[in-house]
């Protein structure tokens, strides 16, 4: 099957070399035939078009196979294959199978780092946050079935003196935590760990969680857009979007593994953030309040605080159904979280009036 679909976009290759070549002529202003641009070679062609293929065949281990047939196909189409399979697992695909998607997504991207030489570091050195470490974990953690809270304080240090610009903060141990349970291997864990404080999680704590401001203005422009009217109850109410987002954004969802250790609704956001970074947990957030929409209207502000809080423990995440599946088993998210996020960050103009997201 795979044979038939590559012979048919051989075919068509012709169109997308026409394509690079015109769009080399257009940036150099030389007419070359060569396929130069961005270091793209002739059989590029091919693996672009499979790449494009993929989401219309329909089993994975035909997409996986597709890997094996040569290392430009691999180095091509990796990072789509398995995005596609996250996509399409359906809600009750063991943790087991997703943690093997999830690393075989990351693959290359994760970070070579010596971790015996850092765990025989962090039994001699001192860093200060030892304190602030095991209160962290003692609080959060310590109850939680399978999950060694010591490994957990090492692995904390062991971050804290690889990455002594930021070394620890609040939240990081959620974080750490549910990958240990998750991936069920302490290297393996620090690793995914050390990739994704290195690309995303150290941006936004950095000087102080300076860059939070963005994210409430961000989460604030889309209840506006997509959700006026409990836009407009949070605004009567006084709820700054401060006073519920900050723990879900801080940790991933993952401090709601504490009350609830195996949740699909967890796994599938979980699914989203590894293939969408941030913009997957701002869809998660509008998701979640568009689901509980007509409750929270009826809410005055210490009852939404009190609502928002206890979310970790509702059924959205603890619901075992396909009823809260993001995508039904099917690859199709909901409207929710299809949605085109319009802002990003602060406008110019709000940039220069310094608008805060309480006043959004």
């Amino acid at each position: 099957y795979m044979g038939d679909v590559v012979k048919l976009l051989e075919r068509h290759q012709h169109v997308r070399d026409a394509e690079l070549r015109s769009l080399y002529a257009r940036r150099t202003g030389r007419k070359d035939k060569r396929l130069l641009l961005s270091g793209l070679k002739p059989d590029d062609g091919v693996v672009w078009a499979v790449k494009k293929s993929l989401a219309y065949i329909d089993s994975n281990r035909e997409r996986v196979n597709a890997l094996a047939v040569s290392k430009a196909w691999n180095v091509g189409l990796h990072r789509k294959v398995y995005k596609i399979a996250l996509l399409t697992l359906p809600l009750q695909t063991p943790i087991d199978k997703r943690r093997c998607i999830w690393l075989a997504y990351l693959g290359r991207s994760l970070p070579d780092v010596d971790f015996a030489k850092l765990r025989a570091a962090a039994a001699s050195e001192k860093t200060g946050y030892e304190e602030l470490i095991e209160m962290d974990v003692d609080r959060a953690l310590d109850t939680i079935p399978d999950l060694d809270s010591r490994v957990v304080k090492e692995m904390l240090q062991m971050y804290s003196l690889h990455n002594k610009n930021l070394s620890y903060c609040q939240g990081m141990n959620y974080v750490l935590g549910y990958l240990v349970i998750a991936l069920k291997d302490e290297q393996l864990a620090f690793r995914v760990f050390v990739h994704l404080m290195d690309t995303y999680l150290f941006y936004l704590v950095r000087d102080d969680f300076a860059q939070m401001k963005t994210f409430y203005y961000t989460i604030d422009r889309l209840v506006v857009i997509f959700l006026p009217d409990l836009a407009a109850h949070f605004k009567a109410e006084h709820l700054d979007t401060s006073c519920y987002a900050t723990s879900w954004i801080v940790t991933i969802f993952t401090y709601c593994f504490q009350h609830t250790p195996k949740s699909y609704f967890l796994e599938q956001i979980w699914d989203l953030f590894l293939l969408y970074g941030w913009r997957a947990v701002f869809q998660v957030i509008l998701y979640i309040l568009t689901v509980n929409k007509e409750h929270l209207l009826t809410l005055k502000f210490e009852e939404l605080l009190k609502f928002l809080a206890d979310i970790p423990r509702s059924e959205l995440f603890t619901n075992r159904t396909v009823e809260f599946s993001l995508n039904g088993g099917e690859g199709d998210p909901p409207r929710e979280l299809q949605i085109c996020l319009l802002y990003t960050s602060p406008s110019p103009r709000d940039r220069q009036k310094s608008r805060m997201p309480s006043s959004a």
